[in-house]
């Protein structure tokens, strides 16, 4: 978006916007007109956005061991260069870095969205995280956002492992390689899920079916003991019946005789009462159900 410095190389004070797209510096050397714009500080102009960024400029100079050669005079208080640009999400950063500067000292400051995000690290560690931030190392910058006439010969001098490297981060390998070592836990740990969901669901149609294999053995068994239940029904009227006959003949000696009548129903009655009752426990024994039986439950009572 925009750059400048104070005190920084041959200028005493610079701002510059920045348009979206290309720019062109060009300039006049006022001084020595016949060098047209050789010596006009074209190159100078631009240095303050590495500096600023990265600690050192497109010709080497960096603030390292000593070195104040960036400063153009020390006597007035040092100096400093900033940046301001958006980076991911559109969000503003904005980046000022000082040397013998009065106030500040050798320092670096940075601002995200208009919070510090300094405090409390050290300038190697602020420098990394500014890396972070805008994408791009100091190499690729210096080949890809800034064309400056001293990177023909830089880049022609790199050896294999910087020409690897600066191919590298222009193609975004080592993010690809991020996003694709993610994207693979991301899947593994997916895939890990659907299989012990997979597994769960096994387990449930399993007992699923362990459940409706049992209930239709008890409906089975239900079936049998009613079948059962009728056929003990009728062998216990055909014994009634039979021991009915067998009480016929005293009957006919003693019809007559006051309540006989009565009491041979109440003892016929008792019979089958007694009976149904003992083959009705028997069944339900058989079956596994344990429970007493009233009379009142199968439809024998004294009132029938």
């Amino acid at each position: 978006e925009s750059f400048g410095c104070k005190n920084f190389l041959g200028y005493e004070e610079a701002s510059v916007s920045l348009p979206k797209g290309l720019t062109l510096i060009e300039g006049f050397n006022h001084d020595f007109a016949t060098t047209s714009s050789n010596g006009a500080g074209k190159s100078g102009l631009i240095e303050p956005i590495p500096f600023a960024l990265f600690g050192k400029t497109i010709r080497g100079m960096e603030v390292k061991h000593g070195k104040d050669s960036v400063v153009r005079d020390a006597s007035t208080g040092g100096g400093y260069a900033w940046v301001e640009l958006y980076v991911e999400n559109d969000r503003k950063l904005r980046v000022e870095r000082y040397r013998k500067h009065k106030k500040h000292g050798n320092s670096i400051r940075v601002w995200l969205d208009g919070k510090d995000i300094v405090k409390g690290r050290s300038i190697p560690d602020t420098d990394k995280n500014i890396v972070d931030l805008i994408g791009v190392e100091f190499d690729l910058f210096i080949r890809t956002v800034v064309i400056h006439s001293r990177i023909t010969e830089s880049f022609s001098s790199l050896n294999d492992r910087h020409l690897r490297n600066l191919s590298e981060s222009l193609l975004a390998l080592p993010d690809f390689e991020a996003l694709q070592k993610t994207a693979t836990n991301k899947f593994n740990d997916m895939e890990s899920k659907v299989e012990k969901s997979v597994a769960e669901v096994k387990a449930i149609a399993s007992q699923i079916d362990d459940c409706v294999d049992h209930l239709f053995d008890l409906r089975k068994q239900e079936t049998e003991f009613e079948e059962e239940q009728k056929n003990r029904k009728g062998v216990l009227r055909e014994e009634d019946i039979q021991r009915a006959k067998s009480l016929l003949p005293g009957w006919k000696a003693a019809h007559f005789a006051p309540g006989f009548i009565s009491r041979e129903i109440a003892v016929l009655r008792a019979i089958i009462d007694n009976g149904q009752n003992t083959l009705l426990q028997e069944g339900f024994k058989k079956f596994g159900i344990d429970r007493n039986i009233k009379d009142e439950e199968f439809g024998f009572s004294e009132n029938k």
